[in-house]
């Protein structure tokens, strides 16, 4: 069975909802046909490259592939004009984050979002998620990711930016000092998720193209492979938070991961996933098992990829509707 990527894989995100007007909200949604053309491209092309894959090192070097396919698309989208974002250009696309670290804020006081808007909301749960995090009056939380080889790394770091110190320079390119004298726009109290060290990252890719690897092998010798199988789905799971765990690029990361873990999963599963939303930012700060409850309760297949029902209806003011409802859940997502 052809399995076929629609747009219903990739619902927007409720970070990139900042304003409370739902009309504003459709135009955020024609991204996620860009995303299923280029999805089902990819998928094609993977599956030629596995068509002669004979071991495990094959089918690692066929995921990496398609991670550098999908890295390629998002700075050609970029070179375009198709997407873009007022405070990026294409070079950034592929600027790597290199020996340095990334941040991002979780405060939801931030950044023009609207008081009440899905992302004022969404980011109002996951701050909350990441202090819950912190034990007794620590100001930081060192995520550990455990590999299937029983190995561990250094993941994501939650920190509050009162605590940043000497590492301002690192985190956001200024000291203490300029960061007050930027405030607003930088505040001292924020709630802040920061990049892994570049060698770990590294690790975290290689330990996500390897676990796909994987479950493309059980695949591949059992003839199929049951998605709602829990060995399996936490292997996915595993796979997709080393993903967003090992991020490479400055801008781009989200669109390029969400549109990969698309594609593994129609491959692995044939079946197109639904990608929950928030899947990015989850991943930045979650802890692991954390994680992979909320993919268990979040991922959900469209079988043989056509939407079901619900999925096909797009009004705005539906789309309103359910968004209220889903506030609570504690998911958000970014578009970098």
């Amino acid at each position: 069975m052809t399995v076929r990527i629609t747009a219903a894989s990739f619902p927007a995100p409720d970070l990139v909802k900042t304003t409370n007007n739902p009309a504003q909200w459709d135009q955020l949604d024609r991204f996620a046909a860009v995303q299923a053309e280029a999805a089902n491209t990819a998928h094609e092309s993977l599956g030629e490259q596995l068509a002669t894959a004979s071991t495990v090192e094959d089918r690692t070097a066929a995921f990496e592939g398609l991670y550098q396919q999908l890295a390629d698309w998002r700075y050609r989208l970029a070179v375009e004009g198709r997407v873009t974002r007022p405070s990026s250009n294409a070079e950034t696309i592929r600027t790597p984050i290199g020996d340095g670290s990334m941040s991002y804020r979780l405060t939801p006081s931030v950044a023009g979002r609207e008081s009440g808007s899905p992302a004022h909301r969404a980011l109002t749960t996951m701050e909350r998620v990441a202090l819950d995090q912190f034990p007794g009056s620590a100001d930081r939380v060192q995520h550990q990711v455990t590999l299937p080889d029983g190995r561990t790394v250094n993941g994501n770091l939650l920190m509050r930016t009162e605590s940043l110190g000497e590492q301002a320079a690192d985190v956001f390119g200024r000291s203490t000092q300029q960061m007050a004298a930027a405030a607003p726009a930088v505040a001292p109290d924020e709630t802040i998720t920061v990049t892994a060290s570049l060698a770990d990252r590294e690790v975290l890719r290689r330990a996500a193209f390897e676990q796909l690897a994987g479950l493309e092998t059980k695949r591949a010798e059992a003839g199929e492979l049951d998605p709602d199988d829990p060995q399996n789905r936490q292997a996915f799971a595993d796979a997709t938070y080393c993903l967003f765990q090992g991020p490479e690029f400055r801008r781009g990361t989200d669109a390029t991961m969400r549109v990969l873990v698309a594609v593994a999963h129609a491959r692995v599963f044939g079946a197109a996933p639904v990608v929950p939303q928030g899947v990015d930012l989850d991943a930045m700060v979650r802890d692991q098992q954390d994680f992979r409850d909320t993919m268990r309760d979040q991922l959900r297949v469209i079988p043989g990829g056509h939407p079901p029902a619900q999925e096909r209806s797009t009004s705005a003011g539906e789309r309103a509707a359910r968004s209220t409802r889903d506030s609570g859940r504690g998911s958000t997502g970014i578009q970098r």
